[in-house]
């Protein structure tokens, strides 16, 4: 191995890992964003604690799944096109719970 492909293996592997660094870093904060309100979404659905329970047991669940699963889409469709894909999905997620919150809709929340 020349010390030319060294350098450039060096700059993909640096460039994957502040890649994930960012992803986590940017799940992270849309989850948080959505756990700091959790009293206000309480209010807004007038939801009691065993309701919000059950929502937080949904999330912890499909959590679950997700790291589950996450091995089967990686093997199968590769682990850019997963990150990608789970990227939109747990957007799509959270625009929804907005959303819900935003219309006081019980059904999408839950």
């Amino acid at each position: 191995m020349d010390k030319s492909s060294n350098q450039t293996n060096v700059l993909n592997m640096s460039k994957w890992k502040n890649s994930m660094l960012l992803l986590f870093a940017l799940q992270g904060m849309a989850f948080s964003s959505w756990t700091s309100r959790t009293p206000e979404v309480r209010d807004i659905l007038q939801a009691s604690t065993s309701t919000m329970g059950w929502i937080i047991l949904g999330i912890a669940l499909g959590s679950i799944a997700g790291l589950i699963s996450a091995s089967y889409f990686i093997k199968r469709v590769g682990a850019k096109k997963t990150i990608f894909c789970s990227s939109i999905v747990v957007s799509a997620g959270l625009f929804i719970s907005g959303l819900s919150t935003l219309l006081a809709m019980n059904v999408l929340v839950f």
